[in-house]
């Protein structure tokens, strides 16, 4: 119950004034055309990760940077999964820890980003601004169960209305951190994940 409530809450808070299920239901433009040319081409891989959940079940994860997209998180949630792939989420701050690092130093992102305003879009999403603590991922409903890893200052909720979630950097921090950013009407990259396996016995 309380997953569905959570999510119903998150998307209200993304429409402002375009109607939910527009925003739910609508192709990203040249999704599928990307598809048919192949994944090598929209993504670069961005490395593995293989470690244990904080119910101690072993799992590995693969991550995915876009060439070519540049989305708000509905929109990149939408490409992830044309791919068969997922938004990126953390499951616990060893893997997030691990992520900003292979972000940071990855090769073909160091080739694009800017270094005095870089940020990567990721699966998750609050109901309440500047909290630091009242995170959630949208696509379970579960609260990120971390202490999250804040750029300087940060969450700020800029200009009242960033409710979704990025990882990055700008002057304020020399390392990747995260930051709290609009949901909509953005062009930023993102990060997808693909779950490569989970044991559950």
């Amino acid at each position: 119950m309380f997953k569905k409530i959570f999510i119903l809450t998150s998307w209200l808070l993304l429409a402002n004034s375009e109607p939910i299920k527009e925003i739910l239901e609508d192709e990203p433009i040249g999704c599928q055309a990307q598809v048919t040319n192949g994944f090598d081409i929209a993504f670069v891989k961005v490395g593995t990760y293989r470690g244990y959940t904080n119910e101690g079940k072993e799992y590995q994860k693969s991550y995915f940077f876009p060439k070519y997209f540049r989305n708000g998180m509905a929109e990149a949630k939408a490409i992830c999964k044309a791919y068969n792939l997922e938004l990126a989420t953390f499951e616990t701050i060893t893997e997030t820890l691990m992520v900003l690092n292979m972000c940071e130093n990855n090769e073909y992102i160091k080739s694009i980003a800017d270094p005095k305003n870089f940020w990567i879009v990721i699966d998750a999403m609050t109901t309440t601004p500047k909290s630091a603590t009242e995170w959630f991922w949208t696509n379970s409903g579960r609260k990120i169960s971390f202490t999250v890893p804040w750029a300087p200052n940060q969450p700020d909720f800029f200009e009242n209305h960033e409710y979704c979630l990025a990882i990055g950097k700008d002057q304020s921090t020399p390392n990747y951190r995260f930051n709290d950013m609009p949901c909509l009407n953005i062009n930023r990259p993102f990060l997808c994940q693909n779950f490569d396996y989970m044991i559950t016995l």
